[in-house]
């Protein structure tokens, strides 16, 4: 057998044992809250495809951009969330408004979105600003964000992209490079399935170097010795507490943190706290403090506004009502100054020509 022939067998037979290598290493599913998070590049294509149709259909649509705010909670029904009154009110005027929402979509998601959103040619786009994202802790909850997303931005814009804090949620340089590259080609989950096969790998050798060393210790003979039975030994009786007046037994409770609800009239029920004391919206870090246009949500959101006009698209921007509401009901509106950050959403929304609601 000549020796280009060799070569040639050779390589296809080393190629037929990767295929079967990463076959047999088949990367575990993702874990069910990933899953449920991560918006992935097939899903984001999926919803794309379904706003083309609707755009093919000669109607005017409105694109709506939000986070969980928009979808359910618990006191309202499924027809009361602001997605299904919207959506609702878009068909009495006339006009589809169809809304894109997902747990932990900011400006951060808006911004990787506006090449795809901006070719659909809509009526307007509605951008939902939670004022729980103009904070640095939550800019940087990596968690909560949506890095595939990057496959969705335009070579024409990477630069400006890098220019932004966007390293810092999450979506790194190289991102923004590679994954735009692997959708064109159609291998948008190839760094997944990279992923996937260095962990199967790792957790076999773990696995094979763990028998190892329970087989060695099984050949030396090696056994733990049974613990020696002890005596159970009771506990001496506590002694009684000593009599106490009856004007003595709330402050002994207060000490012991045993103190229940503040007693309401005589003869009626206990009174309870407010609803708002209990809810999120009494911590008042979760929202900014004395917000300046220099944060990084505010300057992912002014290049967003900024993006989408110059591509003659009419953007508006809506301060989330359900937490805007909220705050006005508690401290946080002045403690952290929610009306200044107010002001600076205005104002950079304004600046990039958008409307803010």
């Amino acid at each position: 057998m000549s020796r280009p022939i060799r070569t040639v067998l050779y390589c296809v037979l080393l190629l037929l044992a990767t295929v079967w290598l990463a076959a047999r290493a088949a990367p575990p599913p993702p874990a069910a809250d990933e899953a449920e998070r991560d918006v992935t590049t097939e899903q984001m294509e999926s919803t794309l495809a379904s706003l083309r149709s609707e755009i093919a259909k000669g109607g005017r649509l409105v694109i709506v951009l939000g986070d969980s705010s928009m979808l359910g909670h618990l006191p309202l029904a499924p027809n009361e969330t602001l997605a299904a009154m919207l959506e609702a009110g878009g068909e009495r005027a006339g006009i589809t408004i169809r809304v894109v929402a997902h747990d932990g979509f900011d400006p951060v998601a808006y911004y990787l979105l506006v090449d795809e959103i901006a070719a659909l040619r809509p009526e307007a786009v509605v951008l939902t600003a939670n004022l729980q994202a103009f904070t640095d802790s939550w800019f940087g909850r990596v968690r909560m964000k949506h890095p595939q997303l990057a496959a969705f931005v335009r070579p024409r814009r990477v630069l400006e992209a890098i220019r932004l804090p966007l390293e810092l949620a999450g979506v790194n340089d190289a991102s923004l490079v590679v994954k735009p590259a692997l959708r064109a080609i159609g291998a948008s989950d190839l760094p997944e399935k990279i992923d996937g096969y260095r962990t199967r790998v790792r957790e076999r050798l773990d696995a094979m170097l763990a028998g190892g060393a329970k087989t060695a210790m099984a050949g030396g003979a090696i056994a733990d010795a049974a613990p020696l039975p002890q005596a159970e030994v009771t506990p001496p009786p506590a002694p009684p507490p000593p009599p106490m007046a009856p004007w003595m037994g709330g402050a002994r409770r207060a000490r012991r943190g045993n103190v229940g609800p503040p007693a309401g009239p005589p003869g009626g029920p206990p009174s309870r706290p407010p609803v708002m004391a209990k809810t999120a919206f009494r911590f008042t870090d979760l929202y900014p403090a004395n917000l300046d246009r220099e944060q990084s949500t505010v300057r992912v959101l002014a290049a967003t506004v900024r993006d989408l006009v110059a591509r003659d698209v009419r953007t508006i921007v809506m301060l989330a009502p359900l937490h805007l509401q909220a705050l006005r009901l508690t401290q946080a509106y002045t403690q952290r100054n929610i009306p200044q950050a107010l002001r600076v959403i205005d104002e950079v929304v304004v600046a990039g020509g958008g409307i803010p609601v």
